[in-house]
């Protein structure tokens, strides 16, 4: 009876020991914000070991991982294979390791962590269990991403940079470019006073210097933001030379002191290359003019204001003879030469598109009268006749014109419908005329 008693202590104590360290164990994992998993490497299987991140997108234990976590979709497609390698590593019997990768939020976004994994072997040293849990790294990750791009910036064109303590106001490093400004200047606020004072005629230079003052930046740091960017436009009197500049401020902070770098970087070949990206897209891509889409746009935009305005669609006559007896390539230098006309003879505040294959789209903004179309339009007849080629001798290139005014509540659609109607219309009386669609008084 003494011996079972005995051993009846033994296994309470050792009960009460092990409910200890489990309770000391989960008092650890709950003031922990990681989350932590155990994975079963023989089963390849993935349970979580406490309340999960509500930040992370949720899931019960997970069999076959790593390859059915990355089916899911929540890892990064650039980390995958960095994951799977990670996993290679634990079920082959590394020791430990880490790894830092995106996985998708709940909100969608894509969230740094870095992964941490620890190895558990039996006693014949082969490994069966892995413990692993996520560190949130995002704010650390993005600012490392934010100081290369800055490098890579500072590297690309002309630039002033330097670095200072804002809380003390003194400036701790500059680059070569900023060398002929610093001069006796040792505080920030006088740097930079004296960094945009080379843009003097610049009219937002009083702004630019109260985005970036030294109190200003102190405040927007504590709000937890870590980067202030503007850009702006500099005229330069003397050449006429318009160049663009980004001043950008990469806040930081150490022990009680708050840092910035800030940089003014010129920016125009970006821009100049961003602008003409986005008028090709807006043009059509054989004559230059622009597409149905901007010509629509543009017009809408027009029509919320008061004045008058013409709508006119025009259509090459007998187009279709062209392409059929001489080829596509020579109806394609007609549709130029027609829209070539068109840039001649219209003014540059006039919206002019090609809409379909020979059908185009003219609206002339603020014309005093229906006078005014048939003068513009007499002169584009006039400039259709100087157009030559071997295969039209003896004979010119036409335009079917339909024509409309607007009026109150106007818009592209209810236009272009009234201007399509008058074009039937000139084409049915025999082409080569101009007709207007009359509005109902």
């Amino acid at each position: 009876m003494a011996t079972l008693q005995k051993k009846y202590d033994e296994l309470l104590k050792k009960y009460n020991k092990l409910k200890e360290e489990k309770e000391i164990a989960q008092a650890a994992l709950d003031l922990t914000d990681h989350v932590i998993s155990v994975i079963d490497i023989p089963n390849h299987t993935l349970f979580k070991f406490q309340k999960e991140n509500e930040n992370l997108l949720k899931a019960p234990h997970i069999t076959d991982v790593p390859y059915s976590i990355v089916a899911l979709g929540i890892i990064h497609p650039d980390d995958c294979e960095n994951y799977i390698n990670l996993f290679k590593e634990f079920y082959g019997g590394s020791p430990s390791g880490k790894l830092a990768l995106r996985i998708k939020t709940i909100d969608k976004g894509w969230n740094w962590y870095m992964f941490y994994y620890k190895t558990i072997f039996d006693m014949n040293k082969t490994p069966i269990k892995a413990i692993s849990f996520l560190e949130d790294i995002n704010d650390q990750k993005t600012a490392e991403e934010q100081f290369e791009q800055y490098k890579k910036a500072v590297n690309e064109g002309n630039h002033l940079t330097w670095e200072a303590n804002l809380s003390k106001n003194e400036v701790i490093s500059y680059d070569a470019h900023t060398d002929h400004i610093i001069k006796n200047k040792k505080s920030y606020s006088e740097l930079l006073k004296g960094a945009f004072s080379l843009f003097a005629n610049v009219n937002i230079t009083e702004e630019l210097a109260q985005l970036f003052a030294r109190d200003k930046l102190i405040e927007t740091y504590k709000r937890g933001e870590k980067e202030v960017t503007y850009q702006f436009k500099f005229e330069d009197k003397r050449t006429n030379e318009i160049s663009w500049y980004r001043a950008t401020a990469y806040l930081t902070s150490q022990e009680e002191d708050i840092f910035v770098i800030m940089s003014i970087i010129d920016i125009t070949k970006h821009v100049d290359e961003h602008l003409k990206l986005e008028k090709k897209a807006e043009q059509d891509y054989l004559t230059g003019l622009l597409n149905r889409e901007t010509v629509q746009e543009r017009i809408n935009y027009i029509l919320n204001d008061d004045g008058l305005h013409a709508m006119i669609m025009a259509d090459i006559d007998n187009f279709k003879f062209y392409n059929d007896q001489y080829g596509h390539i020579f109806g394609d230098e007609i549709i130029k030469c027609v829209a070539q006309s068109m840039k001649e003879t219209f003014r540059t505040s006039d919206i002019i598109g090609r809409i379909g294959g020979d059908e185009f789209v003219i609206f002339m903004k603020d014309v005093r009268s229906q006078d005014d179309v048939l003068s513009r339009l007499g002169h584009l007849q006039k400039r259709l006749i100087e157009i030559t080629h071997e295969h039209i001798k003896g004979k010119d290139v036409t335009l079917s014109l339909g024509v409309t005014l607007s009026s109150k509540d106007d818009t592209f659609l209810s236009m272009y419908k009234r201007a399509d109607e008058a074009l039937y219309q000139s084409k049915k009386d025999g082409k080569n005329c101009i007709r207007f669609h009359l509005l109902q008084s």
